[in-house]
């Protein structure tokens, strides 16, 4: 918790009392008879002086002065007053940190106790009176005039308690402050109308900083409320406080764009109040730097440490600011290769983290950890085996995560070739990963949930994925490996089940209508070209994580999936294999010993163990494989303009399944498709020297951009004998049943020829002969049909009738953020850098908009026709057996390396639906129209398994249709056979 807002707030409050304190000794005495009220009156009015000069001095910055001034000032209120005493507690807090500026830091700690108990007892005193009425002691009512009004003294009291916990937090590490933060929290919950605008932005930035760091949802909120109001308050330095709040609460929720936003915001007006060089600069400096290099934007952040660095020179901070200045600095310079720098910085950290919190602190432990890390790097062993072991010692003495201090010493070992050390270290560092995400994300609304895990897992995935690097049988950290894997889809899943649980609470209903809205507000910002989206975006962001909060307050208890999956013996995952299926787990990591982003995949057989197969670098391999997607989408224009002239004179020939591009002089400018696929199966060469000829079917779970890669394509043999399907996690195989007849059916949900009017979505022709077929086939195997179709097509129609069919097509258009346009693709923004917080709210379905909604003359409604992902999960898709979505990219979303991928697809297996069929590019009307008849066909009057339905399907649709745009980008996933 940072100073800034408490001494803000202290310096309006000190404004006041200052020129009110003269008068103070007749109000505070005037009850008192004869010589005891001339006595105490006198006391008071040296008291008053004192404090006086000793602010003077402080203003001055003669500290040493002023502090004396502070303790004389101290002793005289102690016979000044006979109850606790608001100027008593400000001084005691005025006077800590002075000391602290000193690096005093025993008499400044000694102090700070005083001052919180001052506050505290003050605050009994005071509750204790208006729980009766109004306050009857003469001294209480005095303190409440001279702070002028009881709201201002209640903040005074809040900010007083406050500022010694944030005292408290830097200095005294451990001590536990939850009855003060509760005593302030409670000393400012009033009417939030009540009030000048000045009052009302102090407390709600107040109430920020006292849920920081522990619910950074409301923190959030209600500094976006306190902003709000910010404009209108005579106090122009509230502003950047509360900006530099908000840009704390993003940064700590990985939300780093918003941070950098608030914060230079911050910065800009700092600078222009007080020029350059002061503490808020700093402050605000240190929240760029360190949100630049989150985003790996070094760059910009070696400037703003630069420029910390020159303010530090001219406006030196406190030293445990300074201590985490230091500290971010040289991690910063060892981040980017300054070695000698770092180690320097570093040095310095250390020794002021012993004089600011001693040899046994974990402040000191970090320092050691953060320069064993640094002595590595220069290769000094010695001092790095040394400063490691310290910190781990006093971290466990202390009882303190060993989480980051494990996965450090375990990539040092590793580097060193102790490979049975680095083994044991990052078991031990997965274990704790695992209780540490068990603990938090629960907390969390869905967008924290999958920010934290992208971050977190990061560092411990490369680890043990590096440490399978030299073995060809990694039994012993696979199974951890796949324990991270599967926590994202643990995590939708478990949201799901979450809302199904919670769907028949009335008491819920508003809430989750309240929600639906504020959905819809941020589908409509899709189409918002304007400045002001990316703040709607936040205010409405932060709005819907703020009520997400206070529904898993209300039904948190009725979900019983757990969010830590326990690790898969590979003895379970092997013999829930059959014969002739094997396993492909896909991963890219950054390895820890070529520092290059690499990939690597897992091949697990019935009774075979698991063999590890190293790829190769990424960059080769998703380079090859751009070039092949874009060869295979090159068919698509080149089919339908072949044999043809443009007015630059170049032509394009479509031959075969071969597609060239032609120039006006005859040189080729792209390689077929057959090249391109060759050249990428190359780099997949040490996997398919490891499938035999026994693997005919092959269970494929990708990672990163692999998920947009047909894999089947290369995997597949030309007969349709090997066959190809996608799972989320390897974990879902345990211990799941997979045998599921696809013959029958006890209902179809068609949608299809949808009435898209009045948006800007063509329509699709295709689609209805598509569903007409489909149902036909359908009617031969005496399974029900139901269609939505035209403007019957809506969401609501499809959420009713979706969960009572066990087979459901969709044939309408779909949206992924960042595709391109196509023929089931709506293409909603010209600019493609907008994205939701929650990326499941970056995929949808389309569907017609409902006649109640007024006029289909407008399109502002618009979003109520988009299906996203996040909403899929409000569904009951357990008794759905098959789901196809017959519309563009449905089988992409936001990949999370080593986690798995965020859209459609994720979302309907999360809700239940056990076979998804999908799209991985933009699809082709016509074509599409084609290739579902034929996979209903094979599925439902000849009986095959969906694998088998879509192999066959794409081998005919390819007879006719030779490019792979028309038929390769199919895949099925979930219970394929």
């Amino acid at each position: 918790m940072t100073t800034n807002t408490m001494l803000r707030t202290f310096r309006i409050l000190c404004l006041v009392i200052t020129v009110a304190l003269l008068a103070l000794p007749l109000l505070a005495v005037a009850a008192q008879p004869g010589a005891q009220q001339h006595n105490r009156s006198a006391l008071f009015s040296e008291f008053a002086e004192k404090l006086d000069v000793a602010r003077r001095l402080a203003k001055k910055k003669d500290y040493e002065s002023a502090a004396d001034f502070y303790r004389t000032a101290l002793k005289l209120s102690t016979s000044s007053f006979s109850m606790p005493h608001f100027t008593t507690a400000m001084a005691e807090n005025e006077l800590a940190i002075i000391l602290e500026r000193q690096s005093q830091i025993k008499e400044a700690v000694r102090v700070n106790n005083q001052a919180l108990d001052t506050w505290s007892n003050l605050w009994k005193v005071l509750d204790a009176e208006l729980s009766s009425g109004q306050p009857r002691t003469e001294s209480l009512r005095n303190q409440i005039d001279l702070a002028g009004g009881l709201e201002k003294f209640r903040l005074g009291i809040a900010s007083g308690l406050g500022l010694c916990c944030s005292f408290a937090t830097r200095n005294q590490p451990g001590k536990d402050l939850g009855s003060y933060l509760k005593q302030a929290s409670d000393a400012i919950q009033f009417s939030g109308d009540a009030g000048d605008p000045d009052t009302k932005c102090l407390t709600l930035n107040m109430l920020s900083l006292l849920n920081y760091p522990g619910d950074l949802v409301e923190s959030r909120i209600l500094a976006r409320l306190a902003l709000d109001i910010a404009p209108k308050a005579a106090d122009r330095t509230l502003t950047p406080t509360i900006l530099r709040r908000l840009a704390n609460v993003c940064a700590v929720q990985s939300d780093y764009l918003p941070s950098i936003k608030y914060a230079s915001a911050a910065l800009s007006i700092d600078r222009h109040l007080e020029g350059e060089h002061n503490i808020h600069e700093q402050d605000d400096l240190l929240i760029l730097a360190r949100s630049c290099c989150a985003l790996r934007i070094y760059e910009r952040a070696n400037s703003y440490f630069n420029s910390l660095l020159d303010s530090l020179a001219v406006c030196p901070a406190m030293p445990a600011r300074k201590y985490e200045i230091l500290t971010e600095i040289g991690t910063f310079q060892i981040e980017t290769s300054r070695m000698a720098d770092g180690y320097r910085t570093l040095t310095e950290a250390k020794d002021l983290s012993r004089q600011i919190y001693g040899s046994d602190s974990l402040e000191f432990a970090q320092s050691c950890q953060f320069l064993g890390w640094a002595a590595y790097k220069l290769s000094r062993m010695d001092q790095c085996t040394k400063e490691l072991a310290l910190a781990r010692q006093i971290k466990k003495t202390k009882s303190a995560p060993l989480y980051d201090l494990n996965i450090m010493m375990a990539s040092i070992s590793l580097a060193l070739g102790k490979r049975e050390l680095a083994k044991q270290q990052a078991v031990d560092a997965s274990i704790e990963f695992h209780d540490m995400i068990s603990t938090t994300l629960p907390q969390l609304v869905t967008a924290q949930q999958i920010k934290m895990l992208d971050d977190s897992s990061r560092s411990v995935q490369n680890l043990l994925l590096s440490i399978c690097e030299n073995t060809e049988t990694p039994c012993e950290i696979y199974p951890r490996v796949l324990q991270v894997k599967a926590i994202l889809m643990d995590m939708l899943r478990a949201k799901a089940e979450l809302n199904r649980k919670a769907s028949n609470e009335r008491s819920l209903r508003a809430l989750k209508e309240k929600l639906a809205a504020i959905r819809i507000k941020l589908l409509l910002l899709r189409s918002d070209l304007s400045p002001e989206r990316s703040s709607r975006q936040d205010s409405l962001s932060e709005e819907s994580e703020g009520l997400q909060r206070e529904w898993l307050s209300k039904v948190g208890t009725l979900s019983t999936v757990s969010h830590a999956s326990r690790p898969v013996a590979i003895d379970d995952l092997s013999t829930a294999l059959s014969s002739g299926e094997c396993l492909i787990d896909f991963y890219k990591y950054k390895s820890i010993n070529t520092k290059q982003d690499s990939y690597m995949a897992f091949l697990i057989r019935k009774d075979h163990g698991v063999r590890v197969v190293r790829l190769g670098t990424a960059r080769e391999i998703e380079q090859r494989l751009n070039a092949w997607l874009s060869s295979i989408r090159q068919g698509r224009i080149e089919t339908k303009s072949a044999r043809t002239v443009d007015q630059d004179g170049k032509t394009t020939l479509l031959v075969e399944r071969d597609v060239f591009k032609v120039n006006g002089q005859g040189q080729d400018t792209h390689l077929t498709e057959i090249e391109e696929r060759a050249r990428f199966a190359e780099v997949l060469k040490p996997l398919l020297d490891h499938i035999e000829k026994a693997d005919t079917r092959l269970l494929i779970s990708c990672d990163a951009e692999l998920f947009r890669a047909p894999l089947h394509m290369i995997l597949q043999d030309e007969g349709c004998n090997r066959l190809v399907s996608q799972i989320d996690s390897p974990r879902d195989l345990v211990p799941k049943s997979r045998t599921t007849n696809y013959a029958s059916s006890s209902g179809l949900l068609l949608v299809g020829d949808v009435d898209y009017s009045p948006t800007p979505y063509p329509p699709l022709p295709g689609s209805k002969l598509e569903i007409t077929k489909i149902a036909s086939i359908a009617r031969s195997r005496a399974i029900q049909a139901r269609f939505l179709i035209k403007s019957n097509a809506t969401k609501s129609a499809f959420e009713t009738l979706g969960i009572e069919c066990d087979f459901i097509h969709l044939a309408t258009h779909g949206l992924f953020l960042g595709s391109e346009d196509a023929e089931r693709g709506a293409n909603l923004v010209d600019h493609w850098d907008f994205s939701q917080r929650n990326p499941l709210l970056n995929s949808a379905l389309l569907f017609t908009l409902p006649l109640d909604k007024g006029s289909r003359a407008s399109s502002e409604s618009s979003p109520d026709t988009q299906l996203s992902a996040d909403e899929v999960l409000d569904f009951d898709l357990t008794k759905t057996r098959h789901v196809a979505l017959s519309a563009c990219e449905t089988g992409l979303g936001e990949s999370f390396r080593g986690q798995g991928i965020c859209g459609l697809r994720s979302a309907f297996a999360a809700a239940g639906c056990r076979t998804i069929l999908m799209s991985l590019w933009p699809v082709d009307d016509s074509a599409t129209a084609d290739l579902m008849t034929e996979y209903y066909r094979q599925l439902w009057e000849e009986g095959r398994p969906p694998a088998v339905a879509l192999a066959m399907a794409q081998t005919k649709i390819r007879k006719e249709k030779p490019s792979p745009y028309f038929w390769a980008g199919w895949i099925v996933a979930g219970d394929a056979w």
